[in-house]
């Protein structure tokens, strides 16, 4: 069904308050079914009254007591079409009159072309680049002859109906989210973009296309370390497009629309999805199926105590990343660093530490294959004795292998007394910009003892005093940040640092690598 207007050009001042008029037109392409004049500029006199008996005529008039002012339409003609698409007619005013023919009605063109359009339709799927499986919920929008938008099922399918031929149309898909933060970007997949850009890993169109998150056309180590950033939540730099959603091609146009256009589909990729683990299923299904983590069962500490949680890799896992993400009691607790080892020590470590939460992210182009500790957790207690808090491990993952969580109850403790004075190889080592040293005071007849930790260059000059004090039995850590007494960076090498703690004397060595 459709509607054409009878226009005028403005006919305030002309009193008019009537008008009759008749159109005739082929009634193999057009049926009369009556008139409208809601919208017009007679729709204060009410509906016309309208003919539609003869066979390709339509006969109608309108009046009122209010004389027309304005110009625009001033009834519509209402028709079903019947014609088969390509065929027309000419719609013809044979009589045109107002009030009793003054004013005169002028129609310079009597005569109008009715098309019956070709109507078609554009459709396709949008399906994942890596793998082919369909993308659902993509968002479809259609520009030029027509605008609307449609929105890919669970098939990944779309469809444009009924589209009116003859004009320009562009089709442009877009996504936004649907990414899973636990699950669809790890620091798995910057190990695989670190591998890429070194030339340890060759890569398809779809993996170039994932591992690219900068959009530079290359893939470097950069890219890689924007992935493991968006893994443990940390904002994103100037440039970098990390979880947001691409689509080859990015539009497609059909200028003019002149048949149905089926199978017009298009490819999507996730920048960072790498490994290509990206599922529209409901976001955390696979979180639930993870294995418990057993050592997080096992840890005891006393006020003041530093608290190791350990993440340990087995032999032969081939391990290439980890991420972590670590929930607890800020009452309890307060985070002080990772600890490497050797397994780790050529992993590059990415750290968000929030109150009450702390995300790690570590990966590397050589994959490790002894089992250990590849990291750890290290917290100060800050509660009392016997102050209970929960320590939830959300995530650990090694590589994209299946996922640990625990969840338990961490009661502080007594305090520890140490059983020998200790002078511990400190962490990380070499290291940059800074390291932990470790010592332990055991019990003494007398309630304190005094301590001197000391840091000596290679010839035994004197280059910082990090502690010289009084110190209670205890374990305790020191932070050393890579500076001298007069807080000037100090120079690449080896460094010795020493602990006296009454008739106790030990040293060790270290190295600083800029």
């Amino acid at each position: 069904r459709d509607t054409v207007y009878i226009c005028v050009d403005d006919v305030t001042g002309m009193n008019i308050i009537s008008y009759q008029t008749v159109v005739t037109f082929d009634n193999t392409v057009l049926n009369c079914v009556g008139a409208t004049s809601a919208g017009t500029i007679t729709q204060s006199w009410g509906p016309p009254t309208v003919n539609c008996t003869v066979p390709g005529q339509i006969s109608l008039g309108g009046f009122g007591t209010t004389p027309l002012s304005g110009s625009g339409q001033l009834v519509g003609l209402i028709f079903d079409v019947v014609g088969a698409p390509g065929t027309s007619t000419n719609l013809c005013i044979t009589t045109m009159l107002f009030n009793a023919g003054d004013p005169i009605a002028n129609v310079p063109n009597p005569c109008i072309l009715y098309n019956v359009l070709n109507l078609f339709d554009i459709s396709g799927v949008v399906t994942y680049c890596p793998n082919g499986n369909p993308v659902p919920n993509a968002t479809m929008q259609l520009t030029g002859g027509a605008s609307m938008t449609a929105t890919t099922d669970a098939t990944g399918s779309y469809a444009f109906l009924d589209l009116t031929g003859g004009l320009n149309y562009t089709v442009t898909p877009s996504k936004v989210g649907d990414v899973d933060p636990l699950f669809d970007i790890s620091c798995f997949d910057a190990a695989l973009a670190a591998q890429i850009a070194v030339g340890l890993l060759s890569a398809d169109h779809c993996d170039s296309l994932a591992a690219d998150v900068d959009e530079d056309g290359n893939i470097f180590t950069f890219d890689a370390a924007l992935i493991c950033r968006f893994a443990v939540g940390l904002p994103p730099f100037p440039g970098d497009h990390t979880g947001e959603w691409r689509f080859e091609p990015p539009s497609r146009s059909y200028t003019p629309l002149l048949s149905d256009q089926p199978n017009q589909n298009y490819s999507a990729a996730l920048l960072g999805d790498v490994d290509a683990n990206w599922t529209p299923a409901a976001p955390g299904a696979f979180l639930r199926s993870g294995e418990v983590y057993a050592p997080l069962s096992e840890l005891s500490a006393g006020p003041e105590e530093i608290l190791s949680i350990p993440f340990l890799v087995e032999a032969g896992e081939e391990v290439l990343s980890a991420d972590i993400d670590f929930q607890y009691d800020p009452q309890i607790m307060e985070f002080v660093g990772v600890g490497r080892t050797e397994l780790s020590r050529n992993f590059e470590v990415v750290v968000n530490p929030e109150p009450g939460r702390v995300r790690v992210g570590a990966y590397t182009t050589q994959p490790v294959t002894k089992g250990g500790e590849l990291l750890s957790l290290r917290f100060r207690v800050i509660g009392k004795e016997n102050q209970q808090g929960t320590l939830r491990l959300a995530r650990y993952q090694v590589n994209n292998s299946t996922l640990k969580q625990a969840e338990v109850s961490f009661v502080v403790g007594k305090p520890a007394v140490p059983k020998a004075f200790a002078l511990h190889q400190n962490y990380p080592n070499p290291f940059n910009p800074e390291t932990i040293i470790r010592f332990d005071i055991p019990a003494l007849r007398q309630k304190q003892v005094r301590v001197r930790l000391s840091i000596y260059d290679i010839t035994g000059k004197l280059v910082r005093t990090l502690v010289n004090d009084m110190r209670t039995p205890g374990a305790y850590e020191v932070r050393w940040d890579g500076r001298d007494d007069a807080g000037k960076p100090v120079a690449s090498g080896v460094y010795i640092y020493a602990l006296s703690a009454g008739d106790f004397f030990a040293t060790r060595k270290m190295m600083f690598l800029k």
